[in-house]
């Protein structure tokens, strides 16, 4: 079942997943926001939680809301080099109000 997040045209929002790098491991967009014109992508980044080797951390997705309206986000988590099924996946329900 899909999570909403609710935000603001104009604003920005984060979409943060922990997962662990260093096992190879990384959450990645799937489904592109290419012309929504609700929703764009800004960036993300990778904040480790902790020093040790196999440790968690946490994926930031930065978006901004450009206008209202809802759009939907979908993520894997998976190595980049296997083809097999995730190992997790999350879904987004973006709604953006004035």
């Amino acid at each position: 079942m899909a999570e909403q997040v609710v935000a603001k045209s104009g604003r920005e929002f984060e979409i943060v997943l922990e997962g662990s790098p260093t096992t190879g491991f990384t959450w990645q967009l799937v489904r592109p926001l290419e012309k929504t014109g609700v929703v764009e992508e800004l960036g993300e980044n990778v904040e480790p939680s902790t020093v040790l080797a196999g440790g968690a951390a946490k994926h930031h997705f930065r978006f901004r809301a450009l206008a209202a309206g809802e759009v939907e986000l979908h993520f894997v988590y998976r190595r980049l080099w296997e083809s097999k099924a995730p190992r997790e996946q999350r879904e987004f329900v973006v709604k953006v109000g004035p």
